[in-house]
């Protein structure tokens, strides 16, 4: 694999993970569903925090960094959760190991944009934009639009490839998502020891939005901040097994053959084989 935007060390041997971001309005109160709530205007700037943990002997230490014995992750690849076997913004591969659920925030994030009212789907989350500097993801979404025109904002009531039964989020819960990114990051296994356990850290923070009149959104206006951070083991190694599979083939023959065309001869009309090509 590359490194990460703008690194030049060539080949990097790691794990990746893939995330889904989404962008809500909530009413503190689901009771009142979302009324009151006043819709954002412009661009909306977050940051997503990158950070490598080392587990050892009973003690956790914070490794992220690129100094020796640390391990910075990196952004390998971004953009608006899409179902698209195109590569990402920085045109690196998106879709591993052929499985399609690679591509996209599957069970993670609703879709960025629908063609048709979708329980899965916001109306229109805009663009993705985001920079890598040490640990810190700059992102910033902008041109998101919602359906104004329509009888219904198409609030998302779960997350792409989620059953059509299992409700998040809603008008009736009081979350009303507008936008939704998908971000992958590589956790290099450069600096690594296999005795020891290794955590990646995905949060952010430092939101900063305006609404239709001009207020001012920042972190400290969050109505959850819950849900702003997830921590995973990282497998330096993980489980595998053996399958035994029988493969047949059927080779298929093409022979040559002949088509009868007239010709003429000294005793009037005859025939003569014109053969064709054929493998």
């Amino acid at each position: 694999m590359r490194i990460a935007r703008r690194e030049k060390a060539g080949i990097v041997n790691g794990r990746m993970y893939g995330y889904g971001v989404t962008l809500q309005l909530m009413n503190p109160d689901p009771n009142k569903k979302l009324k009151g709530i006043e819709l954002p205007k412009g661009q909306i700037t977050f940051d997503v925090n990158l950070k490598a943990e080392k587990v050892a002997g009973g003690i956790t230490t914070d490794i992220t960094g690129t100094g020796e014995d640390q391990i910075m992750p990196l952004l390998w690849d971004y953009r608006e959760n899409i179902a698209s076997v195109a590569p990402g913004k920085e045109g690196r591969n998106f879709f591993w190991a052929g499985r399609s659920e690679s591509r996209y925030a599957a069970g993670a994030a609703p879709w960025n944009l629908f063609s048709n009212p979708s329980i899965f789907a916001v109306a229109d989350g805009g663009a993705w934009n985001a920079e890598q500097s040490d640990s810190k993801i700059s992102v910033t979404v902008d041109a998101y639009k919602f359906l104004t025109d329509s009888s219904q904002y198409n609030w998302p009531t779960t997350d792409c490839n989620n059953s059509g039964t299992s409700v998040l989020y809603g008008e009736d819960k009081g979350i009303g998502c507008f936008s939704a990114g998908y971000f992958q990051i590589l956790f290099p296994f450069a600096n690594t020891d296999e005795s020891a356990s290794y955590y990646l850290t995905v949060s952010d923070d430092n939101m900063n939005a305006a609404s239709l009149t001009g207020q001012t959104v920042t972190n400290t206006d969050q109505a959850k901040t819950s849900d702003d951070s997830v921590r995973n083991q990282v497998a330096l190694s993980p489980e595998g097994g053996y399958s035994k599979q029988n493969l047949e083939f059927i080779v298929l023959k093409t022979h040559r053959k002949a088509i009868l065309r007239p010709k003429k001869g000294k005793n009037g009309r005859s025939c003569r084989k014109i053969p064709l090509s054929g493998r």
